[in-house]
């Protein structure tokens, strides 16, 4: 058989992150406004004593988009409401909680491989 006749199925796994192209463009802004930000510094760095302004201009205009992306990314988002608890474990989605334990898993403990201390004689 040759290679091209093999058939290859590849189950694609998808995890729902809570994308929207909202939240997205929210973030991206977010997003822009930090490389706005760097790129003021590393002019503010390299450029000469002309250049303040535009420094000036582009960290504030960088501040103020990061600022209005998180904030808005934040009131749409509201990740403080859906906060999990890691103390409360959830269902699985195969029928059954938690809750339940199996004794027929104990744990023995076998005395053939318990740890010895030695003395300072031995």
């Amino acid at each position: 058989m040759a290679h091209d006749e093999i058939n290859y199925e590849i189950e694609q796994v998808r995890h729902d992150i809570g994308l929207t192209p909202l939240t997205l463009s929210l973030a991206m802004l977010a997003g822009a406004g930090v490389v706005l930000m760097i790129t003021a510094l590393a002019v503010g760095v390299v450029g000469d004593e002309s250049s303040t302004s535009l420094v000036s201009v582009l960290f504030v205009g960088g501040f103020l988009a990061f600022i209005t992306g998180a904030i808005a990314w934040y009131g749409v988002v509201r990740p403080d409401t859906h906060f999990d608890d890691i103390n409360q474990p959830l269902d699985g989605g195969h029928g059954h909680g938690h809750a339940e334990t199996h004794d027929d898993h104990a744990v023995i403990v076998a005395d053939d491989h318990a740890v010895h201390t030695h003395t300072a004689g031995h």
